[in-house]
């Protein structure tokens, strides 16, 4: 998976990450989100309400995001200790951006330099994705 479909899977897949497709909420044990997840969820999430016009994903929360974010850098962690890096570095600038840029790096326009790119581009190396 890309770097930009794994952005875009913090925020769009959180609800079925945590509770699933079915009615019901399954045990679920929950993680302790590092400051990375818990500023990158304010900020798109809370903040910029980024994603909330995409049809099936207008609640997503920022609890919901911070759990799936946890989750997917422990993934990337796991892979190697550089790429959990590389991705951490993708969510703590995404974290920084004002709303108007976190929908440019969401659409990833323009295509040479939208908002980071360079990290996006890193985060792809390190990870074996390119």
């Amino acid at each position: 998976m890309g770097m930009r479909k794994l952005i875009r899977m913090v925020a769009l897949v959180a609800p079925m990450v945590v509770w699933g497709c079915g009615d019901s909420a399954p045990e679920e044990t929950l993680l302790e989100p590092r400051p990375t997840c818990i500023a990158y969820c304010a900020n798109v999430i809370g903040e910029c309400d980024a994603f909330m016009d995409v049809p099936g994903f207008e609640d997503v929360d920022e609890a919901s995001c911070q759990q799936t974010c946890e989750r997917n850098l422990r993934v990337e962690q796991a892979i190697s200790p550089a790429c959990g890096d590389a991705v951490e570095t993708v969510f703590t600038c995404a974290s920084e951006l004002d709303c108007e840029d976190v929908d440019a790096w969401i659409a990833q326009e323009p295509a040479e330099s939208f908002p980071c790119r360079s990290s996006i581009l890193a985060a792809d190396t390190a990870c074996g994705r390119n």
